[in-house]
């Protein structure tokens, strides 16, 4: 990476630990969620790596419902996002052309191979070949690069044997069992 930005006339010229060009210095802001403190941390991560690059990365925290604002129309330069999504999440709204100034997809992706595949796995009944679609889906999206996945939050929960109903909500991400406790001798299984 420093190559490429040397060879693209990147050069600390004035030693101060940040590259410029001509007299613009490298540099950009990026959005951070006020009160997410992953978001937060991260931010302060991905700061740290690309100043040893010599670039300044200008963290700002901002209030979530501003963040949105500024990601739908487009005026900000970077940002750690927390899309919290399911198993059965629509990619639509992240990835169709169609909802780059409306929808969820800030990056404003646009590529038709993408739109006709997610198109595709909509009128898809079959998990399976729907499974395909995604996966042509994700290949474009890994080739092309329109954001940088950092992480993926997982939950582990464990479940107590007295404990023999389960109501699974797959869209709440903080809450997605309901759970009774059903005494021994009751319940469904007897």
């Amino acid at each position: 990476a420093r190559q490429l930005l040397r060879d693209a006339g990147w050069k600390d010229r004035d030693r101060d630990g940040i590259r410029e060009k001509n007299t613009l210095e490298l540099s950009f802001k990026l959005y951070a969620e006020e009160g997410w403190v992953t978001g937060l941390k991260m931010a302060i991560i991905v700061k740290d790596a690309f100043k040893k690059l010599g670039i300044n990365a200008k963290v700002e925290k901002i209030e979530r419902s501003t963040l949105l604002e500024k990601l739908r129309d487009g005026s900000f330069e970077a940002a750690l996002v927390r899309l919290e999504t399911t198993p059965y999440t629509d990619p639509y709204q992240f990835w169709h052309s169609s909802q780059a100034d409306r929808g969820y997809n800030f990056s404003r992706f646009v590529n038709t191979e993408a739109d006709y595949l997610l198109e595709r796995a909509r009128l898809e009944k079959d998990a399976g070949s729907r499974s395909k679609h995604y996966a042509k889906l994700q290949q474009i999206i890994h080739n092309e690069i329109p954001v940088i996945f950092l992480f993926s939050h997982q939950t582990l929960m464990a479940i107590s044997p007295p404990l023999r109903e389960l109501d699974i909500n797959p869209s709440d991400i903080y809450f997605p069992f309901r759970m009774r406790k059903v005494e021994e001798g009751t319940g469904p299984t007897n």
